[in-house]
């Protein structure tokens, strides 16, 4: 899943709280001004709500310092950057925000990386928060490389707020949060209703897997090679490689969480068998039958694209039943366009992985706290998921997954008050697709309502 507007790449990322200042060419303190902030505040300064004029309004602080600096403007930006992205695609961007959320009010400076790359949050005055990467080819030269713009987060006054906004969703929604050490619950929201989790089921792999090789039956350094029975479909890249390749469990298991690739799920599956997964899962987490089968990624996928054959797995009352009509699909993968015709939902609620945020809850603080291999840590921790505040959260556990009219985020938030979040939250429509965005939004002011809370 990849919901943010990227306007050129960049992987890394880490946002932490800062020095905060007005959209103002001056600062309340002493300091020299680092030109890549000069040039944050330029571009926070770009942005105009709904029924503002083309000229930036002045610093709200009544000081009289001044008013906010210039826009950005085509020459503040590096010729290579305007290769890939023209600033008319810019400025569209800049006024989508803004029209959504009003204009800059402040900047945050969250951290400087180096002379030339800094994380900025930008706060909007209709309440929502922006994490922001900004690059520039070096101080004597502050020409822009580098911008990256995230999902607006409520700036929220308390859980419950999210929480309010999340049932609010159109649709189906199921949410929980506990807090560590103790595995109090902090807050909780139809978690044991059973919906379309998407790929956060490639958790259970994991665990499974992790499982595996605490009890010596495999080790993360065992080869694995790639068959044609396991060539699925995007997301991931491995089912570009030949048959025969040949990958370490880690690689693969770091590729199912970090990027979420079908490929090396359905290796890691065949590996370890579909029904010892499903039996772990159930065991340990209480995965129940109505969730089950556990289909290959490829399976499932034929699944989507086969009418006759999904009505036959809908009807079906056992799991075993069901995993014997998606064991008789066979034949090539689909058509990647067919299967979501028009971006529109399919058997959402019926066919796909199916499950609750209380068993993903449960597997996620297995791994994340309780598991002693930190292999498996890595592995959760490449990819984030969210923007990461540093300064009030130290790592982020994540895994998520999404299909048309489904979403869901789990995370495991190593907070610097002391405590620990296991957070999981799933929202379903089967009539049309999500607003992703919104959703992604959301949990990010969760976590930062939640790392905000002082040292119990």
């Amino acid at each position: 899943m990849n919901t943010r507007i990227w306007l050129v790449g960049l992987v890394a990322l880490g946002l932490s709280a800062g020095l905060a200042h007005p959209v103002s060419g001056q600062t309340d303190d002493s300091r020299e001004v680092p030109m890549v902030e000069q040039m944050a505040r330029r571009v926070a300064a770009s942005f105009l709500g709904q029924g503002d004029s083309d000229t930036p309004a002045p610093s709200s602080g009544g000081d009289g310092r001044v008013e906010a600096p210039e826009p950005v403007n085509p020459g503040d930006f590096h010729p290579d950057f305007l290769v890939q992205v023209p600033f008319t695609q810019i400025q569209a961007i800049f006024g989508q925000y803004g029209s959504q959320l009003g204009r800059v009010d402040r900047l945050e400076v969250t951290r400087l990386r180096n002379t030339e790359l800094g994380d900025f949050a930008l706060f909007f005055s209709q309440g929502f928060k922006v994490p922001m990467v900004l690059g520039i080819a070096a101080p004597e030269d502050p020409r822009i490389t580098t911008l990256w713009l995230g999902n607006p987060a409520p700036v929220a006054s308390g859980i419950q707020e999210i929480v309010d906004d999340v049932a609010a969703l159109e649709g189906n929604t199921s949410l929980i949060v506990t807090a560590h050490p103790g595995g109090e619950p902090v807050t909780a929201l139809n978690a044991g209703e059973v919906l379309n989790i998407g790929s956060t089921m490639k958790l259970f792999i994991l665990s499974a897997l992790a499982d595996r090789i605490h009890r010596g039956q495999a080790s993360w350094e065992d080869i694995v090679e790639l068959r044609p029975k396991h060539r699925s479909l995007p997301s991931g890249f491995l089912h570009t490689w030949s048959e025969g390749a040949p990958f370490t469990l880690y690689s693969l298991a770091g590729l199912m969480i970090s990027q979420s690739d079908n490929t090396a799920t359905d290796i890691l599956l065949d590996y370890l068998g579909p029904e010892a997964v499903e039996e772990y899962a159930m065991t340990h987490y209480g995965v129940t039958e109505a969730s089950l089968p556990i289909l290959s990624t490829r399976q499932l996928f034929q699944l989507k694209a086969d009418h006759r054959a999904r009505e036959r797995f809908k009807a079906a009352p056992t799991a075993a039943q069901r995993r014997q009509i998606a064991s008789q699909l066979g034949g090539e993968l689909p058509d990647a366009s067919s299967i979501f015709p028009g971006g529109r939902p399919v058997d959402v609620g019926s066919t796909g992985y199916l499950g609750t945020t209380a068993s993903l809850q449960a597997v996620m603080t297995d791994l994340w706290l309780e598991n002693e291999d930190e292999r498996v840590r890595e592995i959760l921790s490449i990819n984030p998921g969210i923007a990461l505040d540093e300064q009030r959260v130290a790592r982020i556990g994540y895994k998520g997954g999404s299909e048309p009219g489904a979403i869901n985020m789990t995370l495991g938030v190593e907070a610097k008050n002391g405590r620990t979040y296991i957070i999981s939250a799933t929202w379903n429509n089967p009539s049309q697709g999500l607003n992703e965005s919104r959703f992604v939004g959301l949990i990010q002011g969760l976590v930062d309502v939640l790392s905000a809370v002082e040292s119990p």
